[in-house]
Protein backbone atom coordinates (compact mmCIF):
# COMPACT_ATOMS: atom_id res chain seq x y z
CA UNK A 1 0.00 0.00 0.00
CA UNK A 2 1.20 3.23 -0.67
CA UNK A 3 -0.11 6.54 0.40
CA UNK A 4 -1.15 7.45 -2.86
CA UNK A 5 -4.04 4.64 -2.58
CA UNK A 6 -5.11 6.86 0.36
CA UNK A 7 -5.57 10.41 -1.49
CA UNK A 8 -9.54 10.09 -1.67
CA UNK A 9 -9.42 9.77 1.91
CA UNK A 10 -7.02 12.52 2.46
CA UNK A 11 -9.31 14.63 0.34
CA UNK A 12 -11.99 13.91 2.47
CA UNK A 13 -10.38 14.17 5.73
CA UNK A 14 -9.00 17.98 4.33
CA UNK A 15 -12.10 18.92 2.75
CA UNK A 16 -13.74 17.98 6.64
CA UNK A 17 -11.00 20.00 8.30
CA UNK A 18 -11.59 23.17 5.95
CA UNK A 19 -15.09 22.86 6.61
CA UNK A 20 -15.31 22.22 10.45
CA UNK A 21 -13.44 25.70 10.12
CA UNK A 22 -15.74 27.16 8.86
CA UNK A 23 -18.98 25.13 10.37
CA UNK A 24 -19.35 23.16 7.42
CA UNK A 25 -17.33 19.75 8.21
CA UNK A 26 -20.44 17.64 7.27
CA UNK A 27 -21.15 19.11 4.05
CA UNK A 28 -17.05 19.26 2.77
CA UNK A 29 -16.76 15.70 4.12
CA UNK A 30 -20.16 14.90 1.70
CA UNK A 31 -18.72 17.02 -1.17
CA UNK A 32 -15.72 15.31 -1.56
CA UNK A 33 -17.10 11.81 -1.16
CA UNK A 34 -19.96 12.44 -3.69
CA UNK A 35 -17.68 13.78 -5.97
CA UNK A 36 -15.27 10.59 -5.77
CA UNK A 37 -17.82 8.08 -5.76
CA UNK A 38 -19.10 9.85 -9.14
CA UNK A 39 -15.57 9.31 -10.39
CA UNK A 40 -14.88 5.87 -9.79
CA UNK A 41 -18.98 5.15 -11.16
CA UNK A 42 -17.94 7.02 -14.18
CA UNK A 43 -14.97 5.42 -14.58
CA UNK A 44 -16.60 2.04 -13.90
CA UNK A 45 -19.20 3.15 -17.09
CA UNK A 46 -16.39 3.47 -19.67
CA UNK A 47 -14.79 -0.03 -18.83
CA UNK A 48 -17.83 -1.27 -19.42
CA UNK A 49 -18.74 -0.04 -22.55
CA UNK A 50 -15.15 -0.18 -23.31
CA UNK A 51 -15.14 -4.15 -22.51
CA UNK A 52 -19.33 -5.22 -23.21
CA UNK A 53 -20.71 -2.36 -25.03
CA UNK A 54 -18.89 -2.42 -28.42
CA UNK A 55 -16.99 1.12 -27.95
CA UNK A 56 -20.74 2.16 -27.86
CA UNK A 57 -22.75 3.94 -24.69
CA UNK A 58 -26.34 3.06 -25.60
CA UNK A 59 -25.58 -0.90 -25.41
CA UNK A 60 -24.71 -0.57 -21.81
CA UNK A 61 -27.50 -0.90 -19.29
CA UNK A 62 -28.36 0.64 -16.46
CA UNK A 63 -26.99 -0.95 -14.23
CA UNK A 64 -23.59 -1.17 -16.53
CA UNK A 65 -22.00 0.96 -13.72
CA UNK A 66 -22.69 -1.10 -11.39
CA UNK A 67 -21.45 -4.58 -12.77
CA UNK A 68 -18.63 -6.26 -10.50
CA UNK A 69 -16.51 -7.23 -13.60
CA UNK A 70 -15.60 -3.78 -14.18
CA UNK A 71 -14.63 -3.08 -10.54
CA UNK A 72 -11.19 -3.86 -9.53
CA UNK A 73 -10.16 -4.06 -6.19
CA UNK A 74 -8.65 -0.85 -5.58
CA UNK A 75 -11.39 0.97 -7.54
CA UNK A 76 -13.59 -0.72 -5.03
CA UNK A 77 -12.08 -0.64 -1.36
CA UNK A 78 -9.53 2.20 -1.51
CA UNK A 79 -11.30 5.08 -3.87
CA UNK A 80 -15.03 4.42 -2.78
CA UNK A 81 -15.70 2.30 0.30
CA UNK A 82 -13.06 3.88 2.47
CA UNK A 83 -13.92 7.45 1.56
CA UNK A 84 -17.50 6.67 2.08
CA UNK A 85 -17.32 4.85 5.52
CA UNK A 86 -15.05 8.33 6.64
CA UNK A 87 -17.35 10.56 5.34
CA UNK A 88 -20.29 8.57 7.38
CA UNK A 89 -18.02 8.48 11.10
CA UNK A 90 -17.22 11.96 10.15
CA UNK A 91 -20.85 13.04 10.17
CA UNK A 92 -21.90 10.89 12.74
CA UNK A 93 -18.99 12.53 15.19
CA UNK A 94 -20.04 16.50 14.18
Amino acid sequence: MTLFDLAHTASVFVAASIGYFFGYATEGAVLMMTFFVGRELTQAEYKWIERYGLGKRYNMPWYGALDPRVWDSHSFWWNTTLPLLVTILIVGYV
